[in-house]
């Protein structure tokens, strides 16, 4: 049975911010948005974009798999969110970038530019809000790292579960994250190996 809701175009959704989003046309505003902000990205023609959770990072919002070539976006609480989720997801797509470091800061921050450029301050805000929110700074990200991992084992995970779950929240290994971040071994059992 086909559909008879109607579709929300982007333009629309925008002005709908907090309002749930139940239609929408999440390959539509694929493309638009690649368009629109990533013109140099002509090979994002062979992306596929998908709603959902990945199987790797189901609680994520959005996930990039540069091996299956697709990008998946959770079902989005309000329009602004899933847009905002969609062009994060596209940067690291775009550029190639695995992290939230500077380089994915400096490429989310051209994008808002780019946005700004093209007339779309709607767009640039939602952009400069995603860069703010994971340009917090060192401090915060330990922080909230240290508080999931606690969060996790109050919750009965193991610790070595719970290290894995952060690390790939934040799209690095664990030996990577316990390089950057040694105290939250501390977290751990004595002699935890993680």
């Amino acid at each position: 049975m086909a559909n008879t809701k109607p579709v929300i175009k982007l333009a629309e959704l925008l002005g709908a911010g907090a309002e749930i989003c139940d239609n929408y046309d999440l390959a539509g505003d694929f493309a638009m948005l690649r368009e629109l902000l990533f013109p140099e990205w002509i090979d994002g023609q062979s992306w596929e974009v998908r709603e959902g959770h990945h199987p790797d990072c189901p609680w994520c919002d959005g996930y990039c798999h540069d091996e299956t070539r697709t990008i998946w976006v959770a079902r989005p609480r309000n329009g602004a969110v899933r847009i905002r989720t969609l062009v994060h997801e596209m940067v690291h797509a775009s550029r190639g970038i695995a992290g939230h470091e500077e380089p994915f800061l400096d490429a989310l921050a051209t994008v808002a530019d780019r946005a700004a450029n093209t007339g779309r301050r709607d767009l640039e805000d939602m952009i400069r809000i995603e860069h703010s929110e994971w340009g917090r700074g060192e401090t915060v990200v330990a922080r909230d790292l240290y508080s999931d991992v606690e969060a996790a084992l109050t919750h009965g995970q193991s610790f070595d579960d719970a290290v894995q779950k952060a690390a790939t929240k934040r799209y690095t290994s664990v030996a990577a994250l316990l390089a950057k971040y040694p105290r939250v071994r501390t977290l751990g059992p004595k002699g935890s190996q993680s």
